[in-house]
């Protein structure tokens, strides 16, 4: 049509449209009508429109109607709002494309087309943006509605189990009963545990057929999880019996830690049945950290007899310097002063100068000024980590020794290899310096960061500076998170910096969240800054309606369960709707 001859275009148009409309295939006719639709005049155009339309309310499938809106009249909405409606799953993108277009009175026949029906991925941002056309009293009361049905979006069992546990601490009594029947309604046992776990300490009944669930799940790390959340709301019988579970996990590494959560819960006559095995089974853990975090939740509980056992067995023939710190503090005076020194000389011996950064926090509070000093002298001689085991020892130092360490240490930082671990040492050291050096060495910093090769490396880095920033410069850092080419590092740098953010950034970030991950760090940001403070509540509330906006499913989940305690006081309308949700979502989707 455009490069039809001066002075022929009218004819041309009309047998355009006369042969478009003979077309015999309907499909091939509206195709044919579509793509004629922008080339129209205004007394053709209603022509096209009305043969396009008839064929459309014969067979809603045939063309893409968003191509039409721009051009439809008044009087034709009514007849696209019947074909929208009949559009199944489609309805949604329908309707976006819109939005744009839609005479005020068409805004609330809209709504009703994108409330029916299975819920969409669209279905959510549809009914955003059709509610910032309406009167502010009435957009208010759809909004509100909108964010307790928030878990329509919830479509996956997965993500459906998530947001029940999400919402279980926040309901009435009277509708724990309805999650109890949805959570036995999950076909996979993981599911229906994560589920009935959460319930378990609201409501006695669930306790039996949580323990079975847990029981059930194949994964053993899944499962002495799950054992471990459910122990304190078992009756004695069922915990007894969750503690044979546990016993029976195949991997030490995960039993025994398991063992030492469930003993708080357990009588003193049943301890004794899981302390000799729990402390034959350190012997199978050899990774030092392992070893040490499982001894912790044994340590309290364990006899004179079995408490020097694990010591003997911890100092040699290879000293664990974590569980000998671990130890230490339960130790009758001189074994206590033993284990120490040997710990001590562990990780100061020359061969294993590389762990005394990990392994000197955790012995620390335990010397005495000559070891203090002794493990100075062990810091300053590292080659790599120095910076940090000399930072470990500040809290403990003071004067003039504590201003020379803390100088050695800023010496060290500096000289530290690669940027992200020159910036990471510098950052730890950052608290330990007055106000004015603090300011003026993260400005250094963030400078260093602004100027840096844009590679895998500067997400880590943005992330690093974080808690250090002042508001202003955290504004800087994110901006330069946002602009990260990689969605990866774009992705994981916005999660890791959202912690740190003032509520104006949270405000001022949150659009850009368009994933589960950087939505539920913002959503957590969120619920921080309204816990802090309850004026902060239109910030969650925007923040939620962001998620509710968001084109699937993960995103708006990842909203609705960071803030899911603050969902009843946002709405005005309690949690409950948002189970009935939850609950109908479930029927759609089986």
């Amino acid at each position: 049509m455009p490069y039809a001859p001066d002075g022929t275009g009218s004819t041309v148009i009309e047998r355009a449209l006369d042969a478009a409309t003979a077309v015999d295939g309907r499909r091939e006719r509206t195709a044919a009508l579509l793509d004629l639709v922008p080339h129209l005049p205004p007394d053709r155009l209603h022509r096209c429109l009305d043969a396009v339309l008839d064929d459309l309310a014969a067979d809603p499938e045939t063309a893409d109607l968003a191509r039409l809106a721009p051009y439809l009249a008044d009087r034709h909405w009514p007849a696209v709002m019947a074909v929208a409606a009949a559009g199944g799953r489609e309805r949604g993108q329908l309707l976006w494309s819109f939005v744009p277009h839609l005479p005020p009175d068409q805004v609330e026949p809209a709504l009703a087309v994108a409330s029916g029906g299975p819920p969409g991925s669209t279905a959510i941002p549809v009914r955003v943006a059709l509610a910032r056309r309406l009167p502010a009293e009435r957009r208010g009361a759809l909004l509100r509605k909108m964010l307790a049905d928030s878990a329509v979006v919830v479509g996956d069992a997965g993500a459906r189990a998530r947001v029940l546990v999400a919402l279980v601490p926040h309901l009435r009594t009277d509708r724990l009963g309805d999650v109890l029947r949805a959570a036995t309604a999950f076909g996979d046992a993981a599911h229906r545990a994560q589920v009935l776990v959460a319930l378990a300490p609201h409501l006695p009944v669930a306790a039996a057929p949580a323990l079975d669930a847990a029981v059930a799940v194949e994964h053993p790390g899944t499962r002495t999880g799950l054992l471990t959340r459910l122990a304190p709301a078992l009756p004695l019988d069922l915990l007894r019996r969750a503690t044979g579970a546990v016993l029976g996990v195949e991997h030490a590494h995960l039993r025994v830690p398991a063992l030492g959560a469930l003993l708080p819960y357990l009588p003193a006559g049943d301890r004794a049945a899981v302390l000799g095995p729990a402390v034959e089974s350190l012997a199978d853990i050899r990774v030092m950290n392992d070893h040490a975090a499982a001894l912790a939740g044994l340590v309290p509980y364990l006899p004179a007899d079995l408490l020097h056992e694990v010591y003997t067995r911890a100092a040699a023939p290879v000293p664990f310097v974590w569980s000998l710190a671990t130890l230490a503090p339960h130790l009758p005076d001189g074994h206590r002063q033993r284990a120490v020194a040997v710990a001590l000389a562990a990780a100061t011996a020359g061969d294993r100068g590389y762990a005394l950064p990990g392994e000197l926090p955790a012995l620390l509070p335990l010397l005495s000024a000559d070891q203090l000093e002794q493990a100075v002298a062990a810091a300053l001689a590292l080659d790599v980590g120095r910076a940090e085991a000399l930072t470990a020892l500040l809290p403990y130092l003071s004067g003039d020794r504590r201003a020379d360490v803390l100088a050695q240490a800023l010496a060290a930082a500096a000289s530290t290899g690669d940027l992200p671990s020159r910036l990471a040492a510098l950052v730890v050291l950052l608290p330990h310096l007055p106000a004015d050096e603090r300011d003026a060495l993260a400005g250094e910093a963030l400078a260093t960061v602004e100027g840096a090769t844009v590679d895998y490396r500067l997400a880590r880095m943005l992330v690093t500076l974080g808690p250090v920033l002042s508001p202003d410069r955290l504004d800087r850092v994110m901006a330069a998170a946002v602009a990260l080419p990689s969605e990866h590092d774009r992705r994981w740098a916005v999660a890791g910096l959202a912690p740190h953010l003032p509520p104006a950034l949270v405000a001022r970030y949150t659009p850009v969240a368009s994933d589960d991950i950087t939505m539920a760090a913002m959503a957590r940001r969120a619920a921080a800054c309204v816990e802090a403070d309850p004026a902060q509540a239109p910030l969650a509330l925007a923040v939620l309606r962001r998620a509710l906006a968001a084109p699937d499913r993960a995103t708006a989940l990842a909203g609705l369960a960071g803030l899911a305690r603050f969902v009843g006081t946002l709405t005005g309308a309690g949690v409950g709707p948002c189970l009935d949700a939850v609950l109908q979502t479930a029927a759609w989707w089986r």
